[in-house]
């Protein structure tokens, strides 16, 4: 401690002496070398340079101008940039916790620089910056989010971490696909996005017409789960309806498939599937289920779905799986979508286990089928 007390007293006699202070300056962010000679101009506009000090030079701070020697003011500086950088992570880099995407489809400029002649910023041409999406390799919680029956009045899936007060809702105010680098746009009919890593448990996923600054539709999630599937299914003209399916961890993934119910009416379907020698019947499934049980076509035998048939009680709707090879049974969930009674309009898309990394995928490990007339 004394030694390291003798060095910085010894450090700030030579600066005394023999020193000049030296700042630079950038847009937005200023780098102040130990030594106080004068101080700069700040601001958006131009200032006038501050005086510099004896045996010194100053240097304007941001939008600054540099500063006169030997006591003698200094001239004006140029304008400075409102706001952070607009460039992608490729130039600005991401927080603790963050990784840099550039596979996304969100147009980030590669580089920009401060133009201090008109205070704006010049951004290259090029979609290639990247954007910051949470660290997979780090999360512990994980939601993918998905559309059934279109997506009327959604502009945006949100997300509520646990707050110090409890459980209010403190909504983030980047949304999921903003924040994981996807676009809504990308997600029709029966598309279910791959799985965006969360900062922490989730208290609530909600659906936003807008954005998450805004009124959200909030969903309470699960307390034991980590990995989520929060589905939309809002109908024309319809009340819509959301729900959060809780999915298998993947490293512990369940052999077997299980049927979600996300039809057009709040009635149950009866579901039936086929492997190459077997069948099971997966019963009555009621309308917006969350099912954590998976039932096997024959224990120790079936390992992939042949086929599948739906009975709403007014049609019958038949699915083909061998046009994929078969539709592997390793913790599948498979969402049928559809119309009660109207032949042609039925829709299953089956999800295979729990894989929260697809990389260079918007879409999870899914497979969308029609019914087969």
């Amino acid at each position: 401690m004394l030694e390291h007390t003798q060095r910085r007293a010894a450090a700030m006699i030579g600066w005394t002496i023999a020193s000049a202070m030296s700042m630079l300056v950038a847009c937005g962010k200023t780098t102040l070398e130990p030594v106080g000679a004068g101080n700069g101009g700040s601001g958006a506009e131009a200032g006038t340079g501050a005086a510099g000090g004896v045996g010194g030079s100053g240097a304007g701070g941001v939008g600054g101008g540099t500063a006169g020697t030997s006591g003698s003011g200094g001239s004006s500086g140029g304008k400075g940039c409102d706001g952070q950088n607009p460039a992608g992570c490729v130039q600005t880099g991401c927080e603790m916790g963050f990784v840099c995407d550039t596979e996304t489809s969100e147009c980030r400029s590669s580089g920009c620089s401060c133009n201090p002649t008109t205070g704006t910023w010049d951004c290259d041409a090029d979609c290639g910056g990247g954007v910051c999406v949470p660290d997979t390799g780090t999360a512990e919680y994980f939601v993918r989010v998905g559309f059934v029956q279109g997506q009327e009045a959604t502009g945006e899936f949100c997300v509520a971490y646990q707050d110090d007060s409890g459980e209010q809702p403190l909504w983030e105010t980047i949304g999921l696909m903003e924040a994981n680098g996807l676009d809504i746009n990308d997600y029709q009919f029966l598309g279910i996005s791959r799985y965006m890593a969360l900062k922490a448990r989730p208290l609530y996923f909600g659906k936003a017409t807008t954005n998450c600054s805004g009124a959200v539709a909030p969903e309470k999630v699960p307390a034991d789960g980590k990995y989520f599937t929060f589905l939309s299914v809002p109908f024309s003209g319809e009340a819509d309806q959301r729900w959060i399916i809780r999915d298998p961890d993947p490293n512990s993934a369940p052999t077997g498939a299980r049927i979600v119910n996300a039809t057009s009416e709040s009635r149950p379907i009866s579901v039936t599937g086929r492997g190459a020698s077997d069948q099971v019947d997966f019963g009555d499934v009621p309308f917006a289920n969350s099912p954590d049980s998976f039932q096997s076509l024959k224990p120790g035998g079936e390992t992939s779905l042949h086929s599948l048939t739906v009975d709403d009680g007014f049609s019958v709707a038949d699915f083909d799986f061998t046009q994929m090879d078969l539709l592997p049974l390793a913790g599948t969930t498979i969402f049928i979508a559809g119309r009660f009674g109207v032949a042609g309009t039925y829709s299953a898309i089956g999800c295979i286990g729990s894989n929260p990394t697809l990389p260079g995928s918007k879409f999870s490990n899914c497979f969308s089928v029609q019914e087969k007339l």
